[in-house]
């Protein structure tokens, strides 16, 4: 790798500090090349007296202004260095998640509880509107997609198992119509999480039984950082696993 092509991650804290110690720096500077000739440090008037009058109310206004925020910046860096791009306090934004797959390239993975809202959200081929199509033009584009959802006996309530066999019948479809980038596959036990991978961005979150997936939260990161990684391995775990 050439030395032009390695980043430089400095965290953002950090960058503040220096940023502060620099314009001390370059005041200091410009104070003893412009300052009065003829005055000594300790004098009245003198060097000392008006760095303290122009200088130290300043800084003081500015360290207190920087320590304030100081959690706050080391929060947004440890949020940075775990590539998250955004945390999303319910799934139920399908233009957020249909504008990731409408620019879909390669692949669209998704593991989820039985896919039956993500299939009538992104797959519905009887819908006049685009939004609603954007799984199928991804698919006629030859993105891979692969979807991996629990078995309906585990599958407790009965509007879980209404909703097994609508998305069943619809998964059947697509990959009748698709049979060279379009697979499906059931996991062998209850919902836990909701992973969507589409190319490098990864949405992650939780599945619990008595509430309904998009009323819970969800976290958009990217498929390199330290955050999805586990879940992208889960879900390769899960797909290896399950039954076609």
């Amino acid at each position: 790798m050439s030395i032009f092509e390695k980043r430089l991650t400095i965290p953002l804290h950090v960058a503040i500090l220096l940023m502060l110690v620099l314009l001390l720096a370059t005041f200091l500077v410009m104070f003893w090349f412009f300052s009065p000739l003829g005055k000594g440090w300790a004098s009245p008037e003198g060097y000392l007296y008006v760095l303290a009058a122009g200088l130290v109310p300043g800084l003081v206004v500015a360290t207190f202004q920087y320590l304030l925020q100081w959690f706050e910046f080391r929060e947004i860096s440890r949020l940075r260095a775990l590539k998250v791009k955004e945390i999303l306090l319910t799934r139920d934004d399908s233009e957020y998640y249909g504008a990731l797959i409408s620019n879909a390239r390669k692949t669209i993975d998704l593991m989820g509880g039985t896919a039956s809202r993500f299939l009538e959200d992104f797959a519905s081929s009887s819908s006049p509107r685009e939004e609603k199509r954007v799984l199928l033009a991804a698919l006629r584009s030859g993105v891979v997609v692969r979807i991996i959802v629990a078995h309906e006996k585990h599958l407790d309530k009965p509007e879980q198992k209404e909703k097994f066999a609508i998305a069943a019948r619809r998964l059947a479809e697509l990959s009748n119509e698709h049979p060279n980038n379009f697979e499906y596959r059931y996991y062998k036990h209850a919902p836990t999480h909701i992973v969507l991978r589409v190319d490098d961005d990864c949405l992650v979150g939780p599945q619990f039984p008595n509430i309904r997936s998009k009323d819970t939260p969800a976290v958009h990161t990217v498929c390199d950082g330290a955050f999805a990684k586990p879940y992208i391995q889960y879900l390769e775990n899960e797909w290896e696993a399950a039954c076609g």
